[in-house]
């Protein structure tokens, strides 16, 4: 009965060497990977405001290619709530292909919509060439006429952000609100 206890015993103290051996590597993949999981977490927010600035992106190249309406002058605001919903529209099938389920994404998503509704204009005058190439000469043109750079875009009104906008446009002038203080 001795040698028997002696040797669930050595099995034991076995058992226990081979766990505690084992465990230093747990820890280390643990670390490693909550590292990991702490960076994709804050990663993961941006991408959902990518997500929603390129379905913004997406909603305008089909608007252009249904030749729906313009981003300044008349029925710009009709054309924002377009773009918003279309975008709204092509961000759930995103969500859709790249089977994103948290709700807390929605936020991070919807401040990526409005900021390229308002600021995607900016876009199209500091980069006329990449703009040109997708959607056409006469719409670049269209966009760096009727609007403003360093501006940020809403129903057709520029508000100027950052300092001075620059001159108003030629052909259509949109109406500009200078932000002042009251004192």
């Amino acid at each position: 009965m001795h040698s028997t206890d002696q040797s669930q015993q050595d099995a034991f103290q076995q058992r226990i060497a081979r766990i505690s051996k084992d465990r230093g590597v747990t820890e280390v993949a643990a670390v490693k990977q909550n590292y990991l999981s702490n960076l994709a977490y804050p990663l993961s927010f941006i991408g959902a405001a990518v997500i929603g600035a390129l379905s913004v992106f997406l909603a305008r190249y089909v608007r252009y290619h249904m030749g729906a309406g313009s981003l300044a002058g008349e029925g710009a605001d009709t054309m924002m709530i377009m773009d918003v919903v279309m975008a709204s529209m092509v961000g759930l099938f995103l969500k859709m292909i790249f089977r994103i389920q948290a709700q807390h994404y929605k936020s991070a998503q919807t401040v990526g919509v409005f900021a390229m509704v308002a600021l995607m204009h900016n876009a199209v005058h500091a980069a006329p060439g990449v703009f040109t190439a997708v959607f056409s000469q006469e719409w670049v043109e269209q966009v760096v006429e009727m609007t403003d750079p360093k501006t940020l875009l809403f129903a057709g009104v520029s508000v100027p952000i950052g300092g001075e906008a620059h001159s108003p446009a030629k052909n259509s002038e949109p109406q500009h609100i200078q932000m002042q203080n009251g004192g």
